[in-house]
């Protein structure tokens, strides 16, 4: 039987702004109301789960995530043609590729 030891995690969530609903509600404003109060309770939920398990959270803005290592600091370079992976870009400086969404997560 295996055992794993449980080193470190942390809970990144974003903070997002806005989402569109694709609902029939027509007012923009009881649109955001309704996606707001839905998002903050689920973000509640995780936060005190997690902190319950003694998981770190981290809340984080997301905008520009896509372009910005997450180890260095620096400039995250796709290939401007798209080239054979065009959602995979290359550290500037530590020349580590990163998939545009798959440390977001």
């Amino acid at each position: 039987m295996l055992s794993f030891e449980l080193l470190s995690i942390n809970l990144y969530i974003d903070l997002l702004n806005y989402l569109h609903l694709g609902c029939s509600l027509k007012d923009k404003q009881l649109r955001l109301r309704i996606y707001r109060s839905a998002f903050s309770s689920m973000k509640n939920a995780i936060i005190e789960k997690a902190r319950e398990f003694g998981v770190p959270v981290i809340l984080v803005n997301p905008s520009h995530t896509s372009t910005v290592c997450p180890v260095h600091g620096a400039k995250i370079v796709y290939q401007p043609d798209g080239g054979n992976a065009p959602r995979v870009g290359v550290c500037e400086k530590g020349k580590e590729k990163w998939h545009r969404g798959g440390y977001q997560l």
